[in-house]
């Protein structure tokens, strides 16, 4: 116990915390000082706490966003003027955004669509082709023939298979996580990347720090490098305020040679591979591709490693084509990346599922935590006969978020949404399916960080194997899992029904 408290006080997320927490006293000292020391000083705050607020509704941030920063700022006029202008922004700083517009705009024409593709799509279904047309303009994110499409219903699944894949790299590996933790998963890994590194392939390997800065040991990124892998943290911690501590790489991609990528809801830890339990048992996906797909996934990663690093990689070095037989060509696929600089690029795939879905929508996701438009979404879906029906975990990883979750239970059931539990544990994975023709599996789940604040990245599939695979996977989670019914809403305890309103309340904070 002593040696745990010990490896807290001396670890790297204790000091920076520590820092970050004695400035917002600092700041709230000196706002509350200055606030008594005079009524012009007040009143010259509360005028410019008035503009923010303005300011605040004038934009085109989401109504919900609007709704309780507006009320913490008229409640608390000066400290929640500054803590919004200064922590929770959802557009990056602007130094930030030239960044990423230099990298957009030198990327932009290396990713062309293929006229041909849209039109057969369009061919196919016109409202795909319209829904694949939205991504592409906001996301820079071409429709691509689907070649070899493999889906791992498990994470322990897709390790293996990856793992066997990364045997065979002969150029160049790309790993971007969210988390990375010590164990059986990350020890195999880096023995077999450091192998490959000695054996003259390129790695590049990139992890968010705010994902890992929890669980991994320090001097951690210290000991990839010493592996000969070129390991870099994305958006790292410092100990000052700053509004982009919110924006996390909350990405799973791997690339491997150019010819393959992976991507979906897995992290490089043990439990993902229920290696370790943790919440009873995990339940992840992930997606292989194959074919001018990876390409797309390839940039996404090249344009957060030239974020981070500033190297202006030779982006086209990378670009690999490999010829693949006619009768491999199972539908279409489009990757695609959201960031806060591309807005709603995952919310308005998912919702353009919702909204054009005729027959039924399955969802699975860990954390329901929605904004007024995708809430009415699926009450309207579901109020106009469309079959939908949400997964979330049982057993939650937080519990606070747990709570939150099941406050949006009551209108989505009452609208005729049906909503199960995964009985056997945590589900983290985040996918939709609709109508036999659309899927999507990525990274972004259904809460305001991942829509609005996060880097993501999705595969989204239009016919095809891949469509047909998630949807039986869906029904098979589902046989396994717990209908909520009103009597089990009713159930719940006054106090907890208390609780549940005043975090709805604080949603967007989430």
């Amino acid at each position: 116990m002593l040696s745990r408290i010990k490896k807290i006080l001396f670890s790297r997320a204790f000091f920076f915390g520590s820092l970050l927490l004695l400035q917002i006293i600092l700041i709230s000292f000196l706002f509350l000082a200055l606030s008594q020391q005079g009524a012009a000083i007040y009143a010259t705050l509360t005028v410019l706490s008035a503009f923010v607020v303005l300011w605040l509704f004038s934009g085109d941030l989401s109504p919900s966003y609007k709704m309780i920063w507006g009320l913490l700022i008229f409640i608390f006029p000066l400290l929640g003027c500054f803590y919004f202008l200064l922590w929770n922004r959802i557009k990056m700083p602007r130094r930030l955004q030239r960044s990423f517009l230099r990298i957009f705009q030198l990327t932009h024409d290396i990713n062309p669509q293929s006229p041909q593709v849209m039109e057969e799509l369009k061919l196919l279904c016109p409202h795909l082709s319209c829904q694949a047309q939205q991504l592409l303009n906001s996301s820079q994110a071409p429709v691509h023939y689907c070649y070899n499409p493999k889906y791992f219903p498990l994470g322990e699944l897709w390790f293996e298979d990856m793992m066997a894949q990364l045997a065979e790299a002969e150029s160049f590996i790309f790993m971007e996580f969210f988390i990375i933790g010590p164990g059986q998963v990350m020890n195999r890994l880096l023995d077999l990347l450091e192998a490959k590194v000695k054996a003259g392939v390129e790695v590049k390997f990139l992890y968010d720090d705010i994902g890992s800065i929890f669980i991994v040991p320090p001097g951690y990124l210290q000991s990839i490098r010493s592996r000969g892998i070129d390991a870099r943290l994305f958006n790292p911690i410092t100990p000052f305020l700053d509004g982009f501590i919110n924006s996390r790489d909350h990405r799973k991609i791997v690339i491997i040679d150019g010819r393959m990528a992976y991507t979906g809801g897995c992290n490089l830890a043990d439990e993902y591979i229920n290696a370790k339990v943790r919440f009873g048992h995990w339940k992840d996906t992930m997606v292989r591709l194959e074919g001018p797909g990876v390409w797309s996934l390839t940039l996404l990663f090249l344009q957060a490693w030239d974020f981070t690093t500033d190297s202006r990689p030779d982006y086209l070095s990378y670009k690999r084509d490999f010829p693949l037989p006619a009768k491999n060509k199972v539908g279409y696929v489009q990757p695609f990346g959201s960031n806060p600089m591309v807005k709603g690029s995952a919310q308005n795939a998912y919702m353009q599922i919702i909204n054009r879905a005729t027959r039924y929508v399955y969802i699975t996701t860990p954390y329901l935590i929605l904004d007024d438009e995708l809430k009415e979404a699926l009450c309207l879906a579901a109020v106009s006969g469309v079959d939908v029906r949400i997964i979330t975990p049982a057993i939650p990883d937080k519990k606070t978020v747990f709570m939150l979750t099941q406050s949006y239970y009551p209108p989505l059931v009452q609208a005729g949404v049906k909503i199960y539990e995964y009985t056997p544990g945590f589900i983290h994975a985040k996918m939709f399916v609709s109508d036999d023709l659309v899927a999507v599996v990525g990274t972004a789940n259904l809460d305001f960080r991942s829509l609005y604040l996060h880097f993501e990245c999705c595969a989204e599939f239009y016919g095809g194997p891949i469509v047909r695979e998630v949807k039986e996977d869906f029904l098979n989670t589902q046989a396994v899992s717990h209908l909520i019914t009103p009597q089990d809403l009713h159930a719940v305890p006054a106090y907890k029904r208390l609780a549940q309103a005043i975090l709805r309340l604080l949603a967007p904070l989430f």
